[in-house]
């Protein structure tokens, strides 16, 4: 599957941010995930290099972080998702702007966390 830069960049901030959020190490998120061999694999979707091609490991990814049905699959275009159903976040907004790099996604997205807690 062939994915936009946008599209890659705005999974890999929301990634990011969800894994930071729930405090695990990327060894962490592939134990907790068929599909994701090794840390470096989510260092590589993070830093915003590749994206996961299966559905079901970007799913799995969402389960693992405890985030809404199609929090990660809505950036690469897997569905469906029933944008009724699951609503945007606030995170998945600003990993979805195209005007923000990925490095000023990164930022917002940490401040954003940490005026929440």
């Amino acid at each position: 599957m062939r994915f936009e830069p946008a599209q890659i960049e705005a999974f890999a901030a929301r990634l990011a941010d969800a894994r930071a959020a729930k405090g695990w190490t990327r060894q962490q998120v592939v134990d907790a995930v068929d599909g994701v061999s090794e840390p470096q694999q989510i260092y590589n979707y993070e830093q915003g290099r590749r994206a996961p091609e299966r559905a079901d490991v970007v799913m799995a990814l969402e389960r693992a972080l405890d985030l809404p049905a199609g929090a990660l699959c809505r950036h690469l275009g897997f569905g469906p998702v029933d944008e009724q159903l699951a609503p945007a976040e606030v995170a998945d907004a600003i990993a979805a702007d195209p005007r923000l790099s990925l490095d000023a996604k990164r930022q917002l997205l940490s401040a954003y966390r940490r005026l929440t807690r």
